[in-house]
């Protein structure tokens, strides 16, 4: 089965086929196939998306007046790092809560965790994610905007196959 195959099937199921205008989605990731399948994924899901490549490109973004009301950030990118984007782009428009999923191909630490605690309304994944878990956290943030981010009412996403594999 193709990847747009798989991706399709993922928003049936989570019931936001290929209706458009879910909300907007800033991805900052390096590894251009990471950015693509996020791209996609989210895309045809019915968000709108833009990609950065890095910190700095996503943060010249906001600062010349893109809003966004969710941002996927790579925790580790050349420039800028996702957790100092996420907090200076939430600055700028004076949206300290805007949700962001924050993706790593590091290790589970204590210091991610610690991390969530710092960013408030933020989660992190680990690659490879199931594309699946990451939307659907996506859609309950934008459906009840201020609520806070429940990553822990996902499966647990170490038990079974990623459904989209991540270079780390």
């Amino acid at each position: 089965m193709s990847g747009k195959g798989i991706a399709m099937n993922i928003h049936d199921l989570l019931g936001i086929g290929p209706k458009k205008g879910l909300g907007t989605v800033l991805v900052a990731e390096d590894e251009d196939g990471a950015q693509e399948l996020m791209r996609l994924h989210f895309q045809n899901a019915g968000f709108k998306v833009t990609v950065a490549d890095d910190g700095d490109e996503a943060l010249k973004l906001v600062e010349n007046g893109a809003r966004f009301d969710l941002l996927v950030l790579d925790l580790l990118m050349p420039k800028m790092n996702g957790l100092e984007l996420a907090k200076r782009a939430r600055g700028i428009h004076g949206n300290e809560l805007t949700p962001v999923i924050f993706v790593t191909g590091i290790g589970k630490q204590d210091g991610l965790k610690q991390m969530e605690d710092e960013v408030p309304n933020s989660v992190v994944f680990h690659k490879p994610f199931r594309a699946v878990d990451v939307l659907k956290i996506a859609k309950d943030a934008l459906a009840s905007p201020g609520k806070k981010l429940r990553k822990e009412l996902m499966p647990d996403q170490t038990n079974g196959e990623a459904d989209d594999p991540q270079p780390r």
